[in-house]
């Protein structure tokens, strides 16, 4: 994005924007660098481009993963144009409740105040990582002085995820009003719920092994048989560095717990992932 235009916003490089090409076609991108460019200009890939032409756009993938997918089949003729578009610096609708964000086809952000002991949070709720949200809820409800941080993002037809999601590694506090007041305190303890791409369930986060021992273990011994199993997040999810939302946020700078769960086993069984949560954390 070009310097000027990033003074303009008020931004830095690493924040979130909200980029608007038509009324229906609109995403959110994280400012990669800044460029001296002769005008306002924002520079994407032919990929990137596409995510402003998902009615052009056939997207292959599962329906919600981290890092590199969904992705197009082919990328749309967008790619290979320059067009105009609107850049705002706040990414969620200020203004709406999660019920006229659904039909909206919009993202909104939730925040629920509490003391310092435990932050919860969901950064891709709604239909982005489905039911990532309910998880965070529920946990949060399991304690009765915990702090909660979640979006929710929709779009009719589906794209969701294509148009919303945000890298844990990613998510900058200045870009969501409601995070940035959760962020302006640090917290002894905090879980962040995602999806993912794998077969089993991920434990990972700046937490100590032997929290993320215990997460594991008591999830597991929710869930039944033929459930996936969770596991200690392998290299891909691990999400231990100080840069993650969840590690950024505790007192230590690198203690959060992330939890991903694949697709299935959120739908059939996201409480006892939840619950598996809860007991090793009474339990630490």
């Amino acid at each position: 994005m070009s310097t000027d235009l990033l003074a303009e916003l008020g931004i830095e490089v690493g924040q979130q924007v909200r980029i608007r090409r038509t009324d229906d076609e609109y995403a959110v991108y994280t400012v990669a660098e800044s460029r001296d460019e002769p005008k306002p200009t924002v520079r994407m890939n032919g990929t990137a481009k596409s995510r402003l032409a998902l009615s052009d756009a056939e997207w292959v993938g599962q329906p919600d993963c981290r890092i590199d997918c969904p992705r197009p089949k082919e990328t749309t003729p967008l790619a290979n144009k320059s067009f105009a578009v609107t850049v705002e610096s706040t990414v969620p609708a200020t203004d709406l409740s999660v019920d006229e964000a659904r039909e909206q086809s919009e993202l909104v952000e939730e925040r629920t105040s509490g003391g310092t002991d435990l932050l919860v949070l969901a950064p891709n709720g709604g239909d982005v990582e489905p039911r990532t949200a309910a998880q965070a809820k529920r946990l949060r409800g399991a304690f009765t002085d915990a702090t909660s941080w979640l979006s929710q993002g929709f779009r009719d037809g589906g794209g969701a995820f294509v148009r919303w999601h945000v890298s844990s590694y990613d998510v900058h506090p200045a870009s969501f009003p409601k995070l940035a007041a959760v962020a302006e305190r640090r917290y002894d303890r905090a879980v962040s719920f995602h999806g993912t791409c794998s077969e089993r369930i991920q434990v990972g986060g700046g937490a100590s092994k032997n929290v993320r021992v215990a997460v594991r273990d008591c999830i597991n011994r929710r869930l039944p048989d033929e459930a996936a199993p969770a596991m200690l997040a392998d290299e891909r999810y691990r999400a231990d560095s100080e840069h993650v939302l969840v590690n950024q946020l505790t007192a230590d700078g690198s203690s959060g717990v992330w939890v991903g769960t694949p697709v299935q086993e959120r739908k059939h069984y996201w409480k006892e992932v939840v619950d598996g949560v809860a007991a090793a954390l009474r339990s630490d």
